[in-house]
C-alpha cells in the first residue's frame, strides 16, 4: 500500500507532496468516528437523498404482514422496522471494494441489498419471509438492480465457504420485533434457544466469508422480563470471536430522539430506565486487518481499466 508523503507547514498543516496520494476521508462529511450521529445535519441530508431516489424500507416491510413491532418501538416507528440507507452506504464503502460479494444472512427489508448492489457490489441476503422477499425484489425491480435473496434460513444455506468478501447484517435483537416468520425465526424464540441460534448464524456467516474479509454486525441489547439488560452486544462479540473473527472496531450509531422524549416519562419514574437511543456496529476481520484494508485501499484508488 502506497503512504502518501509531504510536510507540515509553520501552522502545522499537513501538505501532501501529492494530493492525489492524500484524498479526503470523509463519505459524503461522515468521518470515519466510532460515534455515527444520525441526527448530524450531514447524515439527514444524505438518507433524504436515498429516499428521494425510492430506497424505501417502510412500504416492503408492510408488504410483510407476520411482523409485529412490540411496545413504544412499534408506535414510534408505525409498525416497521427500517434500516439506514446512509449506514449501508458508509459500511459498503469502508469495509469492502467495488465488486465484492456482500452475504446479508438475515436480510429483512430491502435497503442493505439495494444501496449494495447500486454501489456496485454483488448482494446475497437470506430471509424466512416469502413476502418480504417478494416487496423487496419488487422495489429493486424498479431500479433495474438484481440483488439476490434467497428464501430460508441464513444459518443452513448451502454457500460456498470463504466465497463472499463482505458480510452486513442485522440480526433480531432478540423479541424486541417479533416477525412470526416460521421455524427458524430468532425473534420467536425463548432466550437460551435464541442464543443457540444467533451463534450458528454467526459461524456460517464466518464460514462463508473470504480470507482478509470484513464483517459488520449490528445489534443493539434487549431486556429481560425483569428489565435488566442482557448484555446482547457483548455476546454477540463472544459468537463473533469464538467464530475465528478478530474485532477491530465498535461503533455507536446514536438515533435522533424524536417521539422518544414524549415516552420516556413512564419508564424513568417508574424504575429508572433510561430510553434507549443507540445501537452497536460490530467490525470485525477475518484474517490479518491490515492486509483485508490494503486490498480495499488498493481497489478504490487503482485507475478505471
Amino acid at each position: 500500500m502506497h503512504i502518501a508523503s509531504g510536510s507540515r507547514d509553520s501552522n502545522g498543516k499537513w501538505h501532501a507532496d501529492n494530493p492525489e496520494d492524500y484524498p479526503p476521508l470523509d463519505t459524503h462529511g461522515q468521518l470515519p468516528w466510532s460515534v455515527l450521529d444520525q441526527s448530524a445535519g450531514h447524515w439527514r441530508k444524505r438518507v433524504k437523498w436515498w429516499r428521494d431516489q425510492g430506497v424505501d424500507d417502510i412500504t416492503p416491510r408492510l408488504h410483510a404482514p407476520a411482523m409485529i413491532n412490540t411496545g413504544r418501538h412499534g408506535t414510534n416507528s408505525k409498525g416497521v422496522s427500517r434500516f439506514d440507507p446512509f449506514l449501508t452506504e458508509l459500511l459498503v464503502t469502508w469495509f469492502s471494494a467495488p465488486g465484492d460479494k456482500v452475504f446479508d444472512p438475515c436480510a429483512g427489508g430491502p435497503v442493505r441489498g439495494i444501496v449494495s448492489t447500486s454501489l456496485g457490489r454483488i448482494y446475497t441476503g437470506v430471509d424466512l419471509s416469502k413476502p418480504q422477499i417478494l416487496a423487496n425484489e419488487h422495489v429493486a425491480q424498479q431500479w433495474d438492480l438484481n440483488p439476490r435473496y434467497i428464501h430460508g434460513d441464513g444459518r443452513v444455506q448451502h454457500l460456498n465457504v470463504g466465497e463472499h468478501d463482505f458480510v452486513l447484517t442485522c440480526p433480531p435483537y432478540h423479541n424486541r420485533e417479533r416477525y412470526n416468520a416460521g421455524d427458524g425465526d430468532l425473534s420467536m424464540m425463548k432466550w437460551p434457544d435464541f442464543l443457540t441460534a444467533h451463534r450458528e448464524l454467526v459461524e456460517r456467516s464466518a464460514e462463508v466469508l473470504a480470507t482478509n474479509r470484513f464483517c459488520a454486525w449490528v445489534i443493539s441489547d434487549v431486556r429481560d422480563y425483569k428489565g435488566h439488560y442482557r448484555g446482547l452486544p457483548a455476546i454477540a462479540a463472544q459468537h463473533i470471536r469464538d467464530a475465528g473473527l478478530h474485532i477491530t472496531n465498535d461503533l455507536i450509531l446514536m438515533e435522533p430522539g424524536g417521539l422518544r422524549a414524549k415516552t420516556m416519562r413512564v419508564p424513568w419514574t417508574a424504575a429508572r430506565t433510561t430510553t434507549r437511543r443507540h445501537q452497536h456496529i460490530i467490525i470485525a476481520v477475518k484474517g490479518d486487518r491490515r492486509e483485508a484494508t490494503e486490498r480495499i485501499v488498493n481497489a478504490h484508488t487503482q485507475p478505471p481499466a
